[in-house]
Parts: C-alpha cells; sequence; structure tokens
C-alpha cells in the first residue's frame, strides 16, 4: 500500500530548526493503516509549484544622485545618455551619490521599490529603466517637464549583477535622485524528490541530493543559512522530517531526514523554506 497525497485542510507534519539543533514534529495520523512497507511514494505529484519573490522593506536610502556623484556620475543626464548604476551589494555606490556602503540590498534581489526624480531639468523629457544586461523596454518609468517630478515605481534590476540597473534620458539635460525603500527577493524554497533532485523550487537553491538511502538528504542554497530557521513538510502525511543546518558540511546547507511512523528512515517527495 502506498501512502496518501497531500489534502487541503488537514494537518501535515514538519521540522524545525533551532539554532543548531535538530528537531522533529508530527502531526496527528490520519485514519486507517499505515504504510505498511513505505515503498518511495506512489504518485509523482502533477504540479509545479511556484515560489513567489518576498518583499523586504528596508529605511529609505538613496542609491543615486547625480548632483552628489563624481567623474560622469557626477553630471546630469544629457539628452539620450545612458548609465548603468549599482543596486545591490555594498562597492561602488558613492560614486553614483548614494549611500556608501550600499542600502543593504542583496546580490539576487529581483526588483526594488524606488522614488525616481528628475531634478531641475532644463526641459522636458522622460526616463526609461530596466534589468542591467537586458533590452530596453518601450515603457517610461517617468515623465518630467520643467520642474522636478518623482515618481514611485517598482524597478526590476539584474539578480546575478550588482551593477544592476541601466537608466536612459530622453530629453533635458536633467539630474537624477533614485531612492529605495524595499526590495523583492526570490524566496529560499524548493521541492525536493524521492531521488534528491529538485523537482520545483526558486534559482536560490544551487544543488540538492539524497546523501544517504533512505532517507537522508541535503539542500545547498546560495547563502549562509546557519541561523536561519528550516522547515520540511514531507508530502506524505504518514511521513515526518527533521531538520538540521549544523549536520551538514557547509554554511550554505540544511540536511533533512525523512522518516515513518515506526521512525525508519524513508525516501520521499518533501518541501524545504528558509527564513532568515
Amino acid at each position: 500500500m502506498t501512502g496518501w497525497p497531500r489534502v487541503a485542510g488537514c494537518s501535515v507534519a514538519i521540522g524545525v530548526l533551532v539554532l543548531g539543533m535538530s528537531s522533529a514534529s508530527a502531526s496527528s495520523v490520519p485514519s486507517g493503516p499505515p504504510d505498511p512497507d513505505d515503498a518511495a511514494v506512489a504518485a509523482a505529484p502533477t504540479f509545479q509549484p511556484s515560489y513567489e519573490s518576498i518583499y523586504v522593506p528596508i529605511t529609505p536610502c538613496r542609491i543615486v544622485d547625480t548632483r552628489g556623484g563624481t567623474g560622469t556620475n557626477g553630471t546630469p543626464l544629457g539628452n539620450g545618455h545612458i548609465r548603468a548604476y549599482y543596486v545591490s551589494g555594498t562597492f561602488g555606490f558613492a560614486p553614483q551619490g548614494g549611500k556608501t556602503g550600499g542600502c543593504g540590498i542583496p546580490v539576487g534581489a529581483v526588483s526594488i521599490a524606488a522614488s525616481v526624480t528628475a531634478v531641475s531639468p532644463n526641459r522636458s523629457g522622460y526616463l526609461r529603466a530596466w534589468p542591467n544586461g537586458q533590452a530596453e523596454p518601450s515603457a517610461t518609468v517617468l515623465n518630467y517637464g520643467t520642474i522636478s517630478t518623482g515618481t514611485g515605481a517598482t524597478l526590476s534590476i539584474s539578480p546575478t549583477n550588482p551593477i544592476g540597473l541601466r537608466v536612459h534620458n530622453y530629453g533635458g539635460p536633467t539630474e537624477l535622485v533614485i531612492d529605495v525603500s524595499g526590495y523583492y527577493a526570490k524566496q529560499l524554497a524548493g521541492f525536493i524528490s524521492p531521488s534528491g533532485g529538485t523537482y520545483a523550487g526558486s534559482s536560490r537553491i544551487v544543488s540538492s541530493t539524497r546523501i544517504t538511502d533512505p532517507g537522508v538528504y541535503e539542500v545547498t542554497f546560495d547563502r549562509d543559512i546557519r541561523y536561519c530557521s528550516a522547515v520540511a513538510s514531507p508530502y506524505y502525511y504518514n511521513y515526518y522530517a527533521s531538520t538540521d543546518a549544523y549536520g551538514a558540511a557547509t554554511v550554505d546547507t540544511v540536511r533533512v531526514r525523512l522518516f515513518n511512523n515506526a521512525g525508519a528512515a524513508v525516501n520521499g517527495y518533501f518541501s524545504i523554506t528558509i527564513t532568515c
């Protein structure tokens, strides 16, 4: 007999990491006989879970101000000028008039909540902004006249390049100020198959593998997760899980163990979420 698939409204079993300690939590088991042989799951999931980006607010912080920059970045944007700006990381902000050391936006962020302002333009015009490394869009982020004009916008940025944003000015010339109030980043989350491969998940998962057959997995992410909380949720109700970041060989990896009602190690699908 195979395990029962997940049903909306029922409780699930999860494991929670508590700063270096491995722990397991059990949920109530549905009525009916337990799985007698714990075969490595019956039917594979027929869906691909999506993992939306999460919003992280920050204290409003300036990344660009042409009035305080140096070199070319310290001059107004003329008509037709295109400039690339640092958005994430800790380097390169002071020369573009931003906060020294950056605004705490990590490399890997996919977009920012920003205020874009054309300051003291000489003539009317408009600005376009897009992720560095991509094609310029046809959409306009800001139209301005001959007085300082600003707007709030969500700007997509490159998740892999600290120089994450390009701006093209049409008109002006104008000074430019960009302030950031938050950023969006992909979740540290995924759905792992019984064999250890990543069945679905965000690009924050670098690799996943089953290191012991049966029941012991390691999932590696793109950042240090030692002091984060980890939750593993088995796909089958009569399976349970524990998580342990300190049992893994590296600081970016969490170890997950699956077991059945009798405490025996088993293989199976599970979801994993890291919260930092």
